[in-house]
């Protein structure tokens, strides 16, 4: 099935398996672009702010270690991680966190120099040309010589205190 996709689409197949199949975010961490990392563990430091083993340390250091593409580099990464795949759980539909109901559209559409965008849908899902059909939006951006997820919907995430994200792409 690999074979007739971009690279793009691989890369957000991949990703998609290492969060929803096997439930490993660090596995999918080396697939996902670094701003997108840094956003992720800072919202969820954020939302931690109330415990004391949140707010006795750096929030900056503890949202980089959180952000290292290898893991678990911090002793939060597990809550960290079981809170960031139960999130994604409740708000993605069915046809991306469940295998078998996962497909990719094909007609990867560039967005900018090095965005492109992956669409997932419903496996059963007929695609007729000039039709609307729902799918779920990854942007996936060029870093070096290879694809990483930098995400989900039509905006990328923009790190700080908050995060925040892009205008709609």
């Amino acid at each position: 099935m690999e074979a007739s996709l971009s690279d793009a689409a691989i890369v957000v197949l991949r990703w998609l398996t290492a969060v929803f199949d096997n439930r490993d975010l660090a596995a999918a961490w080396p697939l996902t672009d670094e701003p997108f990392r840094l956003a992720t563990a800072q919202s969820w430091i954020m939302l931690e702010t109330d415990r004391s083993d949140v707010s006795a340390v750096d929030r900056d250091q503890l949202a980089a270690r959180l952000a290292l593409v290898e893991q678990p580099s911090d002793s939060l990464w597990a809550e960290f991680a079981g809170w960031r795949l139960i999130r994604w759980r409740e708000v993605l539909p069915d046809y991306v966190s469940a295998a078998e109901l996962r497909g990719a559209v094909s007609g990867e559409h560039a967005t900018a120099p090095e965005i492109e965008q992956v669409w997932i849908t419903h496996t059963e899902t007929n695609v007729v040309e000039g039709s609307p059909i729902e799918a779920q939006r990854f942007l996936v951006r060029h870093v070096g010589n290879e694809w990483k997820v930098a995400g989900i919907g039509g905006v990328l995430p923009i790190p700080g205190w908050p995060p925040g994200e892009t205008p709609r792409l």
